[in-house]
């Protein structure tokens, strides 16, 4: 089942920015810290606990994803070819609108990141806007990069002129409309603020800008000479881009309502067009024929309309960044949920096929872009360092029935004794919120905390910095000073408590899981060969997409992947636990 969350709730926005920007924020030195005068003997024991795995499991994919790590602003290229933008996946694809195979992908070595819009210029040059290092760049058709304007994270639609002006907008960590030197050379200027969020925008037949206002629900026609804009139509949820066909026909995608719909200019009339199943789509292209192609940010797809209205997929779809993992009872069986950064899915543990999906529409829906996932009492308890919120979705309800708004940039939580505890990357520590209060209690000081995991009675957390993973409470209480239990470590983030009392931690520099004993601190390797650990920009938190494992009742092990947008299973061989047949009850 999939659904979507449509109250229109903007107010966590104003916290996004905080999430991206305060990563450089000094850390509590309140928080007790760990233990520095452990001997070298000690660390060198610690850190080359490891041998050979000493369980053995079968590995099987439960559930696969995009081709994608979403898929959002595209233009039909000068060579006939989609020209596909992807903000996580940090590139551009060049997709054949025939055949859907991705012919090229256009990312980091040649100089484009995490790309949102995208433009052609008269001399075929290609330019973008990079949603979360705030570049617009340019790229010729000799190859030559241009950084053309630097405006800051959430630079966002991208359009030009028939005469040759190039316009940006920031949307969702501002909300401006830029006019830009297409060759970099001069200033930019600002055209205009507070529009209600101007989202992928193009010039319309009669000179006139034209965008969708992403929260005010309407699309707009806006003068760039002297900043004026007029809405022209509403009633829509949410729209997300708005194109024209070769008459003159204006064509704008609603996110939210999954639909497409037209609007005459000359006579206001309006039709839709296409209607997908599912909230997400993001952006569209429509080729000298009037065939219509459509991009869908959630599920990473591209598609092409089809004359009934209906769509037929070009590209695999399905999660575009699994991060958190968490297994939960649902509608009678058992799932493994995702924080899929755009939305939750959820898949049967035996079969991997879809249970759920919520949709998280940006700024809009109270789910709020969730990264990181722990179990919760049957609850999903999710993190999110872009929207800067801890929060509680329950599946049963569908909805978020908690929400905490003022950790400093979070990339995990974990539920102790009742309580909220959270890794907060922006002040390198682990903070403990006792149950009904707003009272952020220092627990550990972590350079970088990651993965948390809790039989209870103790609480561990992982370092990703260091390598190491550390005992920070005891019995309820935090301790003094934090205890070393493992060391050696490759960047672990991911972490939880396996059956048998060990702790299994996600380890994305060697592309491993591995097994600690957090009595010894013995290690074994209880996977390889996971191709894990996407890096993001320089500037956001260095998990980026949150690596995570979680265990069933009969031992079953699921790790996400986040290179290859697949949840990995790890079934035990052997009898498995009591009740259990075939790793499963």
């Amino acid at each position: 089942m999939k659904y979507v969350e449509s109250v229109r709730t903007p107010s966590w926005l104003s916290l996004a920015l905080t999430g991206l920007l305060c990563l450089s924020a000094c850390g509590d030195e309140s928080a007790p810290q760990p233990d520095d005068t452990t001997t070298e003997t000690a660390q060198s024991a610690l850190a080359n606990a490891s041998t050979t795995a000493d369980h053995s499991y079968l590995r099987r994919t439960l559930a696969d994803g995009a081709e994608f790590h979403a898929t959002n602003g595209m233009e039909m290229g000068p060579d006939g070819n989609l020209y596909v933008a992807s903000v996580l996946g940090r590139e551009i694809g060049v997709v054949n609108p025939r055949s859907g195979k991705i012919l090229d992908r256009i990312g980091i070595e040649r100089g484009v990141d995490s790309p949102d819009d995208l433009e052609f210029g008269p001399d075929g040059s290609l330019y973008w806007t990079s949603f979360l290092t705030g570049e617009v760049g340019r790229l010729k058709p000799d190859g030559t990069k241009v950084t053309v304007a630097q405006l800051g994270p959430g630079v966002n639609a991208i359009a030009m002129s028939p005469d040759g002006r190039l316009f940006v907008t920031r949307v969702f960590l501002g909300d401006e409309l830029y006019e830009l030197d297409p060759d970099g050379n001069a200033p930019p200027q600002l055209v205009t603020s507070g529009m209600g969020g101007l989202n992928s925008m193009e010039f319309g037949p009669d000179g006139h800008l034209y965008g969708p206002l992403w929260f005010a629900g309407s699309v707009a026609r806006i003068d760039v000479d002297n900043g004026t804009v007029t809405p022209i139509f509403g009633g829509l949820q949410v729209p997300a881009a708005v194109k024209f066909n070769s008459q003159g026909l204006l064509h704008v995608v609603d996110q939210a309502a999954g639909e497409v719909v037209t609007y005459d200019l000359n006579t206001g009339t309006t039709q839709v067009v296409a209607q997908v199943d599912e909230a997400g789509a993001d952006n569209l292209a429509i080729d000298a024929r009037g065939d219509i192609y459509l991009t869908n940010a959630h599920d990473g797809w591209v598609r092409k309309v089809l004359p009934n209205g209906k769509t037929r997929s070009l590209t695999d779809e399905g999660m575009v960044a699994p991060g958190g993992v968490a297994v939960l009872p649902y509608d009678g069986g058992t799932s493994v949920f995702t924080s899929d950064a755009l939305s939750v899915k959820a898949y049967d543990v035996q079969t991997g096929q879809m249970t759920l999906e919520a949709h998280s529409v940006i700024g809009v829906s109270p789910l709020a872009t969730p990264i990181s996932a722990t179990a919760d009492n049957g609850r999903l308890l999710t993190t999110s360092w872009f929207a800067n919120v801890v929060q509680t979705w329950d599946p049963a309800l569908h909805t978020v029935v908690e929400s905490h708004q003022d950790f400093a940039v979070p990339l995990n939580a974990v539920r102790y004794n009742g309580d909220l505890v959270v890794a907060e990357l922006a002040t390198h520590r682990v903070v403990r919120r006792p149950a009904g209060t707003n009272a952020k209690v220092p627990m550990a000081g972590v350079p970088v905390p990651t993965g948390l995991a809790t039989d209870g009675d103790s609480l561990w957390v992982a370092d990703w910095a260091t390598g190491r993973v550390l005992r920070i409470a005891q019995g309820g209480q935090a301790l003094a000073t934090p205890e070393l239990v493992a060391a050696g470590l490759s960047f672990p983030e991911g972490m939880t408590l396996d059956n048998d009392g060990t702790l299994l931690v996600v380890e994305t520099g060697t592309d491993k899981l591995t097994r600690i004993d957090p009595a010894t601190g013995q290690k074994t390797v209880v996977e390889d060969g996971l191709d894990i650990g996407m890096q993001g920009p320089a500037t956001m938190p260095p998990t980026y997409i949150f690596n995570d494992v979680d265990v069933d009742d009969c031992g079953n092990i699921y790790v996400s992947v986040d290179t290859d947008n697949t949840i990995e299973k790890l079934a035990p061989l052997g009898a498995g636990a009591p009740g259990c047949t075939n790793g499963s009850k």
